[in-house]
């Protein structure tokens, strides 16, 4: 469960199918790292459909079932470029700031990534 460091981002499945859970914050103590997520509305990703984050609502988890019986890949597109989102455990309600890493920036790969 994540958040997108106030930025916009479009996904899509080209393969298998997704389901995206969002949630919505019902209690929270960022100096104590505490807080309690509410799950909102959901939905199913699949055959290229697209989704947006939403930046009322920015909380969510994407989820591969084991009822949807297959493997799926998604496509994430980001507005600009972020380095760190809050991660949020709902079994412990803590969060915290985690690093996020990159493939390639300016179409080139980044130290230490070989494809």
């Amino acid at each position: 469960i994540h958040n997108h460091a106030d930025q916009m981002c479009w996904m899509t499945v080209p393969l298998g199918k997704l389901r995206g859970q969002n949630f919505s914050v019902r209690e929270i103590d960022q100096a104590k790292g505490f807080c309690r997520l509410k799950e909102t509305d959901n939905f199913d990703l699949s055959d290229c459909l697209t989704a947006k984050v939403e930046l009322e609502e920015p909380i969510h988890q994407i989820l591969n079932l084991p009822e949807f019986e297959s493997r799926a890949v998604s496509l994430h597109i980001y507005s600009k470029p972020f380095d760190t989102c809050l991660s949020y455990c709902r079994e412990t309600d803590t969060f915290k700031e985690v690093p996020l890493f990159y493939t390639s920036v300016d179409g080139k790969l980044c130290d230490n990534i070989k494809l």
